[in-house]
């Protein structure tokens, strides 16, 4: 108030209707007021509002002996302004106070002055009533150093609102502003202490503002450890109450802080300090006797939420700025024994604008609340003596405001305006508490936002000041923090052109929820496969000219284009299109980089540019080249932007070439690989690469790591998946390529499995605004199965596991999804391709050119979407540098790409700003601070300058960031910076960090620098004990690319065999690596098994590898003198040495090893598993000459009544090169007593790798198929199922489809996927559909038998792809339905499940030494299956059964039926072991039909059985099972 008027109210008497609500006091006699306000500070905090983890026993304490307020709003998210309201019962745009004071302007500064000087506040009023009025903690109002507003008689507060520390803050007392080294809440609460004792003795009552600056949630203060007396007992705590959710797309601050423990912690031991200041205030009270006629209020300035819907703050922390509810609420506790109602709740909504007129009225002191400016707030003081006492109000409203936001929220609806260019929000708070499906474009609701909007203008209307009326022109006493945007023209709506007749959009499914609309169609595109936006929003299109073409014709034609799409109006669809570039062989994706399009585009990586701005590419440059291809899709594919300014690509198994200016061939090699070069095209760099068939798509995580889809990665079964795509990493399934790389061990596997689904386009999501959830999830197309999935990733040690879900499916099958990326709006884009593609293609078994393509957008039906998402508002050439800083936390991912590459492009005057970006911003912008630096830094390394100092040179900026409190940042850091010597020091304890792949990408830069100096480091780590195959894999790569074997062979004394294994295999494959055969022999007999077992692997392999005669001969006597050693100390060993197989195969065919290999089988009473391992090594390799030491041994095993001994023996024989053995595998052959799987073997070995069974041989493989024990039945199906059959074996095997198991007929379908004869075919067709395990077939396994078969033929073939497509949807439908619960188990409780008696998995699974042994062993299960195909075997057990465990049923001779499985037969009778009970023997006299049954013996059901969470619990038992 105005020092102006004091006088005049000094002079005023207290009337009758001044009295307190204690009727018939005297004024002296009111009570006291103690007036507690905390700071940042949500209510879900405190233990009286439900918060089971923060210990507030004291607050709690209050609550229960007064009145608890849960439905409690603050009016703005910021301190001075809901300072203000609390203080003067007026709205920001009544009192001005807009923002928070920053700094020490308003505060401390010259012009430092009280916002409240015009108006009439609450402690004014107090004081000129008699109140003694005091000041206890924080301020935030102006003129801090000077007493305000009547609070003379204490004042003791902060020179500003901020808190940096709660130790050494500063303070001011008695004007001065000094340093105070107690606990900050503690030293508040003695001062409140010293007031209250100051004032009990005196006559008038007081008025204590008792204004903690704690919790203070928010600051640097996060980062660190709490120091109060309550740290200690939160330091182990989880404190569950704070959300894990992911970051909300709007979060623009704080998100250091979210899902950090320390943070969380550190926040529950400050809110825990003041509850010791709040009990200790209390009990003052208590001890001085005033308790009973003092009221104490407790509140927060406003609310604040900790992870609630990704949000972490205060709605000033967002953009746009948010009215969150958590962030509206606030705690509000009346408390006066004797007065007010004890142990009440009251739900009535309640704000901070009610307070000043309800404390008045409860004083007695209603006619004393100042009429201008008129406060809307309202006197709820009947609510204190009795909950529910005033009338309820179901349509009351709240109001809440921050500069361009204006809310009104009623115990049903949240509405929420942005002015003047929105978004605008409605919400059901009824239905939708977490505020997710936004209403206010719902026509169903149209009706209940206009109402809201018309209260809200009237309200505003009614209440705010012209002066202070942002909305209308006013301004703010503090800062300006938003501020209030130009209001946005609208463009004129375009239509898009006519759709081409004869098209019609797909129809696709998408889960509820979300809608499909049509963005571009024919004639914009016709066969759109991939595409990629520029910085505006532009979007090029590689389009198809519906034509399958030859690489040769292709050249020759080059028939297709790119065209870039542009939606002039920005309703969501494209309406113009134009030929960008045009005479392309197969474009195949695309990236925008400095004003240039980088294409591949076979044989050769482009960079297109349109330099008149005409939309069409004037400028052609040829970056590399050249890479083969044959036009069937599997080439070359992208750009893509790597996080360290490198461009990147995919190329599939063609090969590559390529020359410098000269033509000399610089590189040549056969594999598939992934590529990256600078964008000018220079230092072509190969990342990793091996036999897989065809890379697709590559995304990058914020950390910087490669994730891509890859086809055929396995094959027999074909996999698809997603790769961790690791440096230098060797992948399958062509394991011929492997002489072209160099290994780290075990070839790397893919960190997901699709299965056979032809995988293609993929995009990692970024914003998550169709569901925050799933930020950071990726997006994946199907081309065969018209899909598009999710994949929700996990960090599983250096690498990622991940949940997969579908996401979009078509309902016709020529829809052929190729791409998927988002749009700045965050919705989706799907690109279908149409019908004109063929190959590979399981559905459309001809070309179909006429099923035109289209693109399709995806959204959620109710998601907000920000406003200019693309940042065209921008003007990017006049931002400064730190506002350009600013960019890259812009919550709109679009505008922090475009403020990286604005960054980059002014280079190194950026690099002190983006260095002060490391060292102070949120994780966001650090993270692409880094991004810049890397690229910039490259612009430096190619005009090295001596004249740069550190804060100019970006290397020097990016070592910053090694030393990141955020393990990630360290880990990009580790990933982007260049061979920097000066990072070796940071590099070297990164590689020691707790954080697995921070220490995988520190071991990659370690490799990049090729300081020797690290190798021991390195050596050492590979001896941490939970590395794994990641992490391992990097550490071996770095010393591969340092290349010194001196230091390295080091490694081979290590104490630690994983060193020892290590230091091996990197000695095997450094260029300069020394190993010999005498090094390897030695440890060949390693104690520890894994490091033998590699030794032996890489002794053999380079035996075979090498040809020099001295060598070889070295190997050969260091492999006899071992396995001779092995031989001897095995030899009445029941079971053999493993290794002795290995090693005797790999040399076998060396006279030694051939000798020692004849005599130990030759021996008398020779241990059958030595036996059988030797006679499998004879196998191992065809051609081997014949020793004459093998010939007794062989043949007298071919004469042996042990069919397994002769099959063996046979083995042997057909790797042998010679016919000595043809008598007796003739004899065999017409033994009609022999089985008839000896028979056929022994035919096989005499026509030697013939594929085609002969008549004979065909006729007794199908009788065994007819009539033959289930393992004769299923080898026989083996058997025939790889061989190559002709039209009448064809025609005579069809009717064995419709009776055999689902393993068998897995195998019996494959020879019919090279026919086309109509007869053939039409038998095929018609016998699968009557199959009885056709339902167990996989899809896509039938589809690629059919995709070729005659047109005619096409709609049964479909038919039966329908069938098995709809058989599975339903199973995928009930999978989908329980694998978001599936991911929430307790292993520990799912391992007593798994063992005890309501899942009784033990009775027939082992795990590790305990369980049965009925079915599948599971004690690896984890690492071979995933949650989801876990959950799918559960469920839907008769779906995945394994080919040793089918069952059949058996029907006796006296009509008894039996089903189970077989666990042992022989010639006279056959075991069956039933779902439940003791293995069961019957003789085969006895049984008068044996069939396979296409249900498994495990019982169906168990989700039935088991609650979903005890469902999750097993699951997720089974997965820690690796």
């Amino acid at each position: 108030m105005s020092r102006a008027i004091a006088p005049v109210l000094a002079a005023l008497v207290l009337t009758p209707l001044g009295l307190p609500l204690t009727r018939g006091a005297e004024p002296a006699k009111r009570p006291n007021v103690v007036f507690i306000m905390t700071d940042n500070h949500g209510a879900w905090t405190l233990g009286c509002y439900g918060n089971k983890d923060i210990r507030t026993p004291h607050i709690d304490r209050l609550a229960a002996e007064g009145t608890l307020f849960a439905n409690a709003f603050a009016s703005n998210p910021v301190c001075s302004p809901t300072r203000a309201t609390f203080l003067t019962g007026l709205l920001p745009s009544q009192h001005g106070v807009h923002s928070f004071l920053a700094g020490g302007r308003l505060q401390t500064g010259p012009d430092a002055r009280c916002t409240l000087d015009a108006f009439t506040s609450l402690p004014e009023v107090l004081h000129e009533e008699g109140y003694r009025c005091g000041l206890v903690g924080k301020w935030h109002l102006g003129d801090n150093l000077n007493p305000q507003e009547g609070l003379d008689d204490y004042w003791i507060t902060m020179p500003h609102g901020g808190t940096s520390t709660f130790y050494g803050a500063k303070i001011i007392e008695d004007g001065e502003i000094r340093e105070e080294p107690e606990y900050l809440t503690d030293f508040w609460t003695r001062h409140a202490v010293k007031f209250i004792e100051r004032s009990a003795d005196d006559e008038r009552p007081f008025f204590l503002f008792l204004a903690y600056n704690g919790p203070y949630s928010l600051g640097r203060l996060l980062l660190k450890e709490g120091r109060n007396r309550h740290a200690e007992y939160y330091r182990d705590q989880e404190l569950p109450s704070f959300p894990r959710d992911p970051v909300h797309p709007w979060q623009y601050n704080n998100i250091d802080y979210q899902n950090n423990p320390t943070s969380i912690r550190r926040i529950a031991s400050e809110v825990s300090g003041v509850d010791d200041g709040v009990g200790t205030v209390m009990k003052t009270l208590e001890q001085l006797g005033i308790d009973d006629n003092t009221l104490v209020v407790f509140v927060a300035d406003q609310g604040w939420v900790g992870g609630h819907g990704g949000f972490f703050g205060m709605g000033d922390h967002t953009r746009p700025l948010t009215a969150r509810d958590g962030m509206m609420r606030i705690p509000m506790i009346w408390r006066q024994p004797g007065v007010i109602a004890s142990g009440s709740t009251s739900e009535r909504p309640v704000t901070n604008y009610d307070f000043m007129p309800t404390l008045l009225s409860h004083l007695g002191l209603e006619k004393k609340m100042p009429t201008a400016p008129k406060s809307p707030g309202r006197d709820f003081s009947p609510e204190l003596t009795k909950a529910h006492s005033l009338p309820d109000e179901p349509d009351y409203g709240v109001f809440y405001e921050f500069e361009n936001l204006r809310c009104i929220r009623t115990p049903r609806w949240k509405f929420t305006r942005r002015f003047p260019n929105g978004p605008d929000e409605l919400y059901d708070l009824q239905t939708d508490p977490d505020e997710f499906d936004n209403l206010v474009s719902d026509p169903e609701h149209a009706a209940t936002r206009d109402e809201l909007n018309k209260r809200l203008e009237v309200f505003y209307a009614h209440y705010a000041e012209p002066k202070y009326d942002m909305w209308n022109g006013g301004g703010s006493q503090a800062r300006v923090f938003d501020g209030i945007d130009e209001e946005l023209a609208q463009a004129p709506p375009v239509e898009p052109p006519p759709l081409t007749n004869g098209f019609s959009p797909a129809k696709l499914n998408v889960p509820e929820g979300f809608t499909v609309d049509l963005a571009a169609g024919p004639p914009l595109v016709n066969h759109p496969t991939m595409a990629c936006f520029d910085n505006a929003g532009k979007l090029y299109v590689c389009d198809n000219a519906g034509v399958n073409l030859k690489s040769d014709e292709l050249e020759a034609k080059l028939p297709n284009t790119i065209r870039v799409l542009e939606d002039t109006d920005d309703d969501g669809r494209f309406d113009k299109s134009t030929v960008f570039a045009d005479r392309m062989t197969y474009p195949m994706g695309g990236v925008w980089h400095e004003g240039a399009l980088y294409v591949a585009s076979p044989p050769n990586i482009w960079r297109l540019e349109d330099t008149d701005g005409d939309n069409v590419a004037d400028r052609r440059d040829i970056l590399v080249g050249k890479f083969g291809y044959t036009g069937n899709a599997a080439s070359i594919h992208g750009c893509f932007k790597g996080p360290d300014g490198r461009l990147y690509w995919t190329d599939g198994y063609h090969g590559h070439e390529f020359k410098d200016d000269e033509g000399k061939i610089t590189s040549k090699r056969e594999g598939s690989y992934i590529f990256s070069c600078w964008p000018d095209g220079t230092d072509v760099r190969i990342h990793c690469g091996g036999g897989m068939d065809n890379p697709v798509e590559l995304d990058f995580t914020d950390e910087g790591e490669m994730l891509g889809t890859v086809n055929i990665m396995h094959s027999r079964p074909r996999v698809d998946g997603v790769a961790h795509w690791l440096l230098g990493g060797a992948y399958p399934h062509r394991e011929r390529v492997l002489k072209e790389l160099k290994t780290t061990g075990d070839l790397l596997d893919l960190a997901h499995r699709f299965g056979h689904v032809a995988v293609s386009g993929m995009t990692r999501y970024r914003s998550g605004v169709l569901d925050h959830h799933w930020r950071d999830n990726l997006f994946a197309t199907f081309f065969n199965t018209g899909k598009v999935v999710r994949l929700q990733l996990a960090r599983d040690g250096a690498s990622y596991t991940a949940t997969q879900r579908e996401f979009l499916s078509g309902t016709s099958r020529d829809f052929h999804p190729t791409d998927v990326l988002e749009d700045a709006d965050g919705s989706l884009l799907v690109i279908d391709t149409g019908g004109w593609f063929y190959n590979g293609c399981p559905t459309s078994q001809l070309s179909k050119p006429d099923v035109l393509g289209a693109i399709y957008r995806v959204r959620r039906d109710r998601m907000t979407t920000q406003v200019d998402p693309w940042g065209k508002r921008i003007a990017w050439e006049a931002l400064s540098p730190r506002e350009l800083i600013k960019s890259l936390n812009d919550t709109r991912f679009k505008v922090r790409e475009r403020a990286v590459a604005e960054c980059v492009h002014r280079g190194t005057p950026m690099v002190p700003s983006l260095r002060s970006s490391l060292q102070r911003g949120d994780i966001g912008e650090r993270r692409l601070a880094l991004e810049a630096l890397s690229a910039i830094a490259h612009q430096q390394s190619r005009t090295p300058s001596t004249s740069l100092t550190d804060q100019q040179s970006a290397p020097a900026a990016m070592r910053v960031a090694l030393d990141d409190r955020t393990a990630s940042i360290r880990q990009l850091a580790s990933r982007t910076i260049g061979p920097d010597p000066k990072a070796l020091p940071r590099l070297l304890e990164i590689l020691a960090d707790d954080v697995p792949p921070a220490r995988a990408e520190a071991a990659n830069a370690l490799g990049r620098l090729r300081n020797p100096k690290a190798i021991g480091p390195l050596l050492l780590a590979l001896a941490r004990p939970e590395i794994d195959r990641t992490e391992e894999h990097a550490i071996l790569y770095a010393l591969l690319a340092i290349d010194q074997s001196k230091a390295t062979r080091k490694g081979l004394a290590s104490k630690h065999p994983a060193v020892r294994r290590g230091a091996l295999i990197a000695l095997d494959q450094m260029d300069s690596g020394s190993l010999d055969a005498d090094t390897l022999t030695k440890h060949l007999g390693d104690a520890d098994e894994a490091l033998a077992q590699r030794a032996l692997a890489i002794f053999s392999r380079r035996y075979q590898q090498t040809s020099d005669a001295a060598e070889k001969a070295t190997y050969e006597k260091a492999a006899a003198e071992r396995l001779g050693q092995w031989l001897d100390d095995d030899h009445d060993q029941e079971s053999p040495n493993p290794a002795i197989e290995e090693l005797a195969s790999a040399f076998a065919s060396s006279p030694a090893v051939a000798r020692l290999v004849g005599e130990a089988l030759g021996q008398e009473q020779a241990p059958q598993q030595l036996s059988a391992a030797l006679l499998r090594a004879i196998a191992g390799k065809s051609g081997r000459p014949l020793d004459q030491t093998w010939i007794e041994p062989i043949e007298s095993r071919l004469a042996s009544n042990d069919p397994a001994e002769v099959e063996r023996a046979i083995s042997a024989v057909s790797a042998i090169k010679s016919d000595h053995f043809a008598p007796k595998l003739t004899a065999l052959a017409k033994d009609d007593k022999r089985s008839g799987l000896l028979r056929v073997a022994a035919m096989e070995a005499l026509a030697r790798g013939s594929k085609s069974p002969s008549p004979e041989a065909f006729g007794i493989l199908v009788e065994l198929i007819e009539s033959g024990g289930p393992a004769e039945s299923a080898r026989a199906a083996q058997m025939l199922g790889g061989s190559s059959l002709n039209k009448q074996q064809l025609l005579a095997l069809a009717p064995q489809l419709e009776a055999v198991g689902p393993g068998p007929l897995r195998d019996l379908i494959r020879p019919y996927r090279s026919t086309r004869d109509p007869e053939v075919v039409g038998a095929f067709l018609s016998s699968l559909e009557e199959a009885r395990g056709l339902l167990s077939l996989p899809e896509t396994e039938v589809s690629d038998v059919v995709k070729r078969y005659p047109e005619k033929l096409r709609p049964q073939a479909n038919a039966l792809l329908a069938k098995l497509k709809s058989h599975k949807q339903t199973q995928l439908a009930k999978v989908d339905g329980l694998l978001a619960s599936a991911s929430r188990g307790d292993a520990t409780r799912g391992q007593a499940l798994f063992h005890g008696e309501k899942a009784k998995c033990a009775t027939c699974h082992r795990v590790g030494d305990k369980g049965g042994r009925i079915g599948p062993d599971l004690t690896t299960i984890g690492a071979s299956r995933a949650r989801r195909d876990l959950l799918e075997s559960i469920l839907f057990p008769s779906a995945t059964i394994v080919r040793q465990y089918e069952p059949y049923t058996v029907v006796t001779d006296t009509g008894r039926i039996l089903t189970g499985l077989i666990v042992r037969e022989d010639t006279d009778s056959l075991t069956l072991q039933q779902q439940v009970g003791d293995p069961f023997t019957i003789p085969r006299d006895e049984i008068d039909e044996l069939v396979p049954s296409t249900v498994s013996i495990m019982p169906k059901g168990i989700d039935e059985t088991l609650s979903q969470q005890e469902l999750a619990d097993l699951i997720a038992y089974l997965v820690t099972r690796k």
